[in-house]
C-alpha cells in the first residue's frame, strides 16, 4: 500500500468524524444526503508529500458522488467551489455558500450544453 492510498484510508475515517462534529451529514451543493463522496480541493496524487492534508476540512468537501464526477476533471470549477464553501462557516454562510455553489454548477452546465443534467447532479 502506497503511502497516499494507506494516509486516504485513514482520511476517510478522519473525514467521516469531523464532518460529522461539525454538522455536515448532506452534500454541501445539493443537500442530499445519499450517494455522498469526499472531494478534493487537490488531485489525492499531490497529497503525497503531505499526507495529512488529506483530511484537513479545507482540503475536503462533502458532495454526492454525481456532482464529485462532474467536478472531477474541471479544476477551475473546483477551485470556485472551495473558495465559497470553505473555510467552514457558521450555519447560515453555509447555506449562502450553498446557493451560490450551485449557481456556480448551473453556469457549468450551461457553458458546456450539458443542462440537461441539471436534476441528477442537483
Amino acid at each position: 500500500m502506497t503511502k497516499v492510498s494507506s494516509a486516504n484510508s485513514k482520511s476517510i475515517k478522519e473525514n467521516k468524524k469531523q464532518f460529522q462534529e461539525l454538522g455536515i451529514i448532506r452534500c454541501e451543493i445539493s443537500g442530499k444526503d445519499f450517494a455522498l463522496s469526499f472531494a478534493h480541493k487537490e488531485k489525492r496524487i499531490e497529497y503525497r508529500n503531505c499526507p495529512e492534508k488529506l483530511y484537513d476540512i479545507n482540503e475536503v468537501i462533502l458532495i454526492t458522488i454525481p456532482l464529485h464526477n462532474w467536478i472531477e476533471h474541471r479544476r477551475e470549477l473546483t477551485l470556485e467551489l472551495f473558495k465559497c464553501l470553505r473555510p467552514v462557516k457558521d450555519y447560515q454562510d453555509r447555506l449562502n455558500a450553498r446557493n451560490k455553489a450551485k449557481q456556480l454548477i448551473v453556469k457549468s452546465l450551461e457553458k458546456e450544453n450539458k443542462i440537461y443534467l441539471l436534476d441528477k447532479l442537483l
